[in-house]
């Protein structure tokens, strides 16, 4: 399951990392600070980022976590990935504020990430249980498998998945900045497509995740 865990965290690293060119932001409400923050990590723009969120994209070392590095993800998946996680479109509402602190509600339209890689696991189980998978196969040629019933898989993948995450900003200086997010934010969950919740499922729930999102992509 390591490997497993260790994709789920280069996807969601590479929501935060990859700078592109800045460009303005504003941040004059918990609304515009978070629709602005929403575009920066929709266009990967880092510059962007840093104007409205405190935390630092660049600390958030999921790789060094995982005990992996990104390259051990064949480059045309990653791309993929890439590709797919930035089609996500959202909505922010329900702006509520509380003297120097703020919520609002997020609702994420995106790729069904999480399915695809359920489907690409369970085919994966099932070839195995037919016995069309050599017993001689080594971890490296079943990683290299997994992947790619996964890139299949994702390639055909539909924007059907929607959930909704809480986001937390904080009053700084006059301006409204979102507030640090854990890899295991409900809104990790959404913008990755549910995979967080499908990998959390995988380890009993061992590893926390987005399950108090208001998430459905079936």
């Amino acid at each position: 399951m390591k490997k497993i865990l260790a994709l789920t965290m280069v996807i969601v690293l590479a929501l935060a990392l990859t700078a592109c060119g800045g460009s303005g932001a504003s941040n004059d409400t918990p609304t515009d600070a978070a629709n602005a923050f929403l575009k920066a990590v929709q266009e990967q723009d880092t510059d962007a980022m840093a104007k409205v969120y405190q935390g630092d994209p660049a600390e958030m070392d999921l790789v060094g976590e995982a005990e992996m590095d990104s390259e051990d993800i064949p480059a045309e998946l990653s791309a993929l990935l890439s590709e797919q996680m930035q089609q996500f479109e959202y909505e922010v509402s329900n702006e509520v504020v509380d003297e120097d602190t703020a919520t609002v509600d997020v609702k994420i339209t995106t790729i069904n990430i999480g399915k695809a890689f359920e489907e690409s696991i369970t085919e994966f189980m099932e070839k195995a249980m037919a016995g069309e998978i050599s017993s001689d196969t080594t971890e490296e040629e079943l990683t290299a498998q997994l992947y790619a019933a996964f890139q299949e898989k994702l390639a055909a993948a539909e924007k059907d998945y929607e959930g909704t995450a809480v986001l937390n900003l904080s009053n700084v200086d006059g301006k409204w900045m979102v507030d640090q997010i854990s890899q295991s934010d409900p809104l990790v969950n959404c913008l990755t497509g549910g995979l967080i919740d499908y990998s959390s499922s995988l380890t009993g729930g061992d590893e926390e995740s987005g399950e108090d999102a208001e998430a459905s992509g079936n």
